[in-house]
């Protein structure tokens, strides 16, 4: 309501959604700079379908299901179809990357897309090593705080990279006794290796953990023939 279609302007991490305003009789549509979270549009004379699941769009009467020949070939040969709003299906566009689309209800010709998020441009002052690690903690510790829930917070911890980067910041970030690390494993089926390390980095960051046996419950326990 206060901001209208700049609110984009202002969002940041993975989104992406379609709001309606009943007043205004406009359906606002945007997506994450990344394209991290996916928004498929689809079109007809009787309706317009905004979904991230492409069958859910197919599903509707009004939405034919006609094949894009070009991009189906571009997908099949290279994993994606050519430009950034086609799919292979011709009633079907993606919602591009970084874009809000405003698409208005009375006015069908007064529907407008634009672009609200571009990459950052390098700002040219020369850092030494350490002034960018510490910009980068800091980027790091914001995101991860964003995405912390006060009241108490579980993290997947694997023996890996990314999600012990993660968990460090986050004992930066989060209240004493809010943490807890959370790890699976298969032992009736793979032997694992990576346990040790996830061990080792939950005792150095002192996070509580808990190891689920994935493998222990009804769903496991099948037929081999």
């Amino acid at each position: 309501d206060t901001w209208k279609d700049g609110c984009t302007d202002r969002l940041s991490g993975e989104f992406a959604f379609a709001l309606w305003d009943p007043r205004g009789q406009a359906l606002l549509c945007a997506r994450d700079g990344l394209g991290i979270r996916l928004l498929y549009v689809a079109e007809s004379p009787a309706a317009i379908v905004v979904t991230n699941v492409l069958p859910a769009a197919l599903s509707h009467p009004a939405v034919a299901d006609d094949l894009d020949a070009v991009a189906l070939a571009a997908f099949l040969a290279h994993g994606g179809a050519p430009g950034e709003t086609r799919t292979c299906y011709r009633a079907v566009k993606v919602l591009p990357p970084g874009h809000t689309l405003r698409y208005d209800a009375r006015d069908p010709s007064r529907t407008r897309m634009r672009r609200h998020w571009y990459f950052p441009v390098p700002d040219g002052v020369r850092r030494t090593a350490g002034q960018i690690m510490e910009e980068y903690r800091s980027v790091l510790a914001g995101a991860v705080r964003d995405r912390i829930d006060v009241r108490g917070t579980s993290i997947f911890l694997s023996g890996g990279l990314d999600s012990t980067t993660m968990a460090a910041a986050a004992t930066e970030v989060a209240a004493a006794g809010t943490l807890r690390a959370i790890t699976t494993r298969y032992r009736r089926y793979v032997e694992d290796l990576e346990l040790p390390y996830t061990r080792a980095a939950a005792e150095h960051l002192r996070l509580p953990l808990t190891v689920l046996d994935a493998d222990r419950h009804d769903p496991w326990d099948v037929d081999p023939a």
